[in-house]
């Protein structure tokens, strides 16, 4: 409906002056825009123009095309490349959006009516002009990957509510005014390899997001002011920060903090726990303090002094701490009360895991080798008492195509007897917990626990339902050899879906597990035509292996899968 109308509004716009182009108010074929914009046809009366093409071309446009369009407000530019620089832009521009513009601003425009600029990708200069024009209606700069610009110099944009740097290479320096935008909502930085320098203090009462991530040379943040009270994300991944400054305590609002891949930064302040409704944290450094008398002086190993203080974070829903150099995860992290998902990947001098709170739904340890197997037991466990299923409770055997030749169901399946005692014929009165929560774990490992009843090596297991679905855990040894793929379901042979997707780096084995919701489940047997006896097919697909685009059948990253009921 949206591009219906739309469409008529182009066409009544069109029937103004449907053969004399530049008497019309705006210009939105393609056609009708190249042809004013190449023979240097237009007017006063001009207001908008869309030169848009589905497919990238390159036109010469006239050099001085826009001298007479005086009152031109609306200027779009997409998927054109010009060869000559423009000599003239209107200066009554309300939106400039022109990605990828191959030439310098004209030395001598500024717009200051511009509300809206959008030209990443482009080799555009910000003009002397520019900088001395007072810009109050602009709200929204948009000139991320812009390798000219240096250094963002003073600018008068007291209304500025969108900033958007992001891959500005070359982008040293911003100047201090920008610390003091009042209406400033989105700051992008992320990608700025070469920034170092910021303004000393950030005043920004309406910032929600800021992204720094990938500032490999930015060493130093600012000082928080006390009324930067809005902000709820702040992204610092893979920047070169040494420290956090103490007045982070002043982000009373913030939710999300990523630090993870600090490589300089080796502390954080007390100031930390006073982030009361923090409910994401990535670091590499969590307030370490070496380990006492676990391992000899030459040890790398630290306890995590965050991990004692739950009552500090009790908003704290993810914690991610990969390639720490922690030793334990201590019984302290059990009382987060709202801790769904933990990622200690790449703790390769963690030992054990005393503990998980019940809350937990997600557990990432891939590659911790020297994990012990009381504290690999005990997240099996966790797996077990969070889903209900019984260990070795067998309610049928899953037989493989090809590997387990049976005399039932063309050789695909064989079953217990015992069969129906385990899956009720009714429905009525079940109550579904955790209706949406898929529960997964990953670890290190090359054993499937010997409690999954159904197992294979082919890409299928199968075993039979009655009318309430089961309780399900599905694990997958993963091999070496790196892919990507999917687990899937499908009930009598209807309505295949998929429940997982596994993204393997290969170089470690590892175990995948993860359990749909129940109630998923049942509501997908209910929408496969279900009888007494129900026909349940798990099968793993292989997307993407070692990066090349071929689906395969047998995949070398998984060494064996299986499913427990």
């Amino acid at each position: 409906m949206h591009d219906l109308i739309q469409q008529m509004g182009k066409e009544v716009v069109r029937q103004q002056a449907p053969n004399i182009l530049r008497k019309r108010s705006r210009l939105c074929f393609y056609k009708d825009s190249l042809k004013v914009l190449t023979t240097n046809k237009g007017s006063k009366n001009i207001r908008g123009i869309m030169l848009h093409s589905r497919q990238q071309l390159e036109v010469q446009l006239h050099t001085e095309a826009f001298r007479r369009m005086e009152n031109l407000k609306f200027l779009i530019v997409e998927n054109v490349h010009i060869h000559k620089p423009l000599e003239f832009l209107p200066k009554n521009l309300i939106l400039l959006k022109w990605p990828q513009y191959p030439f310098h601003w004209p030395s001598e425009y500024f717009a200051k009516q511009l509300v809206a600029v959008e030209m990443p990708h482009s080799c555009i200069r910000l003009p002397r002009l520019f900088m001395q024009c007072r810009l109050e209606n602009l709200t929204d700069i948009d000139l991320q990957g812009c390798k000219f610009i240096t250094i963002l110099p003073k600018l008068w944009v007291p209304n500025l509510e969108n900033l958007n740097l992001s891959y500005c290479e070359n982008l040293v320096e911003i100047d201090e005014c920008f610390g003091y935008l009042e209406k400033l909502r989105i700051w992008y930085l992320n990608g700025c390899i070469k920034l170092q320098f910021l303004p000393s203090q950030l005043r920004l009462k309406s910032l929600y997001s800021f992204y720094l991530t990938g500032c490999s040379r930015l060493e130093k943040l600012p000082h928080f002011h006390q009324e930067m009270e809005c902000l709820k994300g702040l992204y610092l991944s893979g920047s070169g920060i040494r420290e956090v400054p103490s007045s982070i305590e002043h982000l009373t609002k913030l939710n999300t903090l990523i630090l993870h891949n600090c490589k300089n930064l080796r502390d954080l302040p007390d100031s930390i726990y006073k982030l009361r409704r923090l409910r994401e944290l990535w670091t590499s450094t969590t307030k370490l303090r070496p380990m006492c008398n676990s391992f000899d002086s030459s040890s790398e190993g630290y306890e995590l002094y965050l991990l004692t203080m739950p009552n500090y974070f009790p908003a704290l829903e993810i914690l991610s701490l990969s390639s720490n150099n922690i030793v334990t995860i201590p019984e302290s992290i059990s009382r987060f009360p709202k801790l769904k998902y933990l990622s200690i990947t790449n703790c390769k001098l963690l030992h054990e895991i005393q503990g998980l709170p019940q809350s937990i739904r997600e557990v990432h340890a891939n590659n911790c080798m020297l994990l012990d197997t009381q504290s690999a037991s005990r997240l099996l466990n966790q797996v077990i008492e969070m889903t209900g299923i019984l260990p070795n409770r067998v309610c049928g055997s899953a037989r493989s195509t090809n590997y387990f030749p049976s005399e039932t169901e063309d050789g695909d399946i064989s079953m217990d007897r015992q069969f129906s005692n385990y899956f009720p014929s009714e429905t009525e009165g079940v109550e579904y917990e955790d209706r949406d929560v898929y529960r997964i774990m990953i670890f290190w490992g090359t054993k499937m626990p010997e409690w999954f009843n159904h197992q294979s090596v082919e890409n299928s297991i199968f075993f039979w339902a009655g009318r309430k679905f089961p309780k399900l855990v599905v694990c997958v040894v993963l091999g070496r050899e790196g892919f990507y793929g999917s687990v899937d379901i499908s009930i009598n042979s209807y309505k295949k879906r998929e429940y997982e997707h596994i993204r393997h780096s290969g170089n470690n084995c590892n175990l995948h597990l993860f359990s749909p919701p129940q109630r998923s489940l049942q509501e997908h047997l209910n929408e496969s035509n279900p009888t007494d006896q129900n026909h349940v097919k798990v099968s793993y697909r292989i997307h993407y292996q070692n990066l090349v685009d071929v689906t395969y059948r047998n995949a070398n990253g998984i060494k064996r899968w299986g499913g427990s009921t």
